[in-house]
């Protein structure tokens, strides 16, 4: 709302007359509207947007699994990617980590099983080279410290799952 002062200086009354949309020039229900329309388009791009790169992303693990099978990578690496593409496809990605860590847990640790413990292996490796580069790099020697210590702890963590892997 305006307030419209120009009758004052004439001795009349304060008079509030109605705003017109800055935007669009509608009155102000026109245009709240209008506004809540475009928001409600703006987030269906975004939902269509995240749609589409998740259907990207479930095709390339598509590919993946295909390739996989005629390579003969274990069942379990397979069903594991399997998994990342209905969460992809539903949208709920707790699901394929939720799921991942309980075969990591399961499988791997607790029943031994030799394709969670290389996983797991693989990517704790990953880890180390990420942390031995890091600390090559860092100059302040209390975070170079605390790299190193990070950096032990996975070349330890390193060695337990080999160990487990050659039972």
């Amino acid at each position: 709302m305006k307030l419209d002062f120009s009758k004052l200086a004439g001795g009349g009354t304060l008079e509030a007359v109605p705003d017109q949309g800055a935007k669009t020039g509608q009155p102000p229900e026109i245009e709240r509207r209008l506004e809540h329309k475009r928001d409600e388009l703006d987030r269906a791009a975004e939902i269509c947007a995240e749609y589409q790169k998740n259907i990207k992303a479930a095709e390339a693990l598509q590919v993946d699994i295909i390739k996989g099978v005629k390579r003969g990578e274990s069942p379990a690496k397979l069903f594991l990617e399997a998994v990342h593409i209905i969460s992809l496809m539903t949208g709920n990605e707790a699901v394929y980590s939720q799921i991942l860590a309980d075969f990591k847990a399961i499988y791997g640790r607790g029943l031994r099983g030799p394709a969670p413990l290389a996983m797991e292996l693989e990517e704790v490796e990953a880890r180390a080279k990420k942390l031995e580069a890091a600390e090559a790099e860092e100059e302040d020697p209390d975070s170079r410290a605390r790299i190193r210590n990070a950096l032990a702890a996975h070349k330890a963590e390193a060695r337990r799952l080999r160990e487990a892997l050659e039972a």
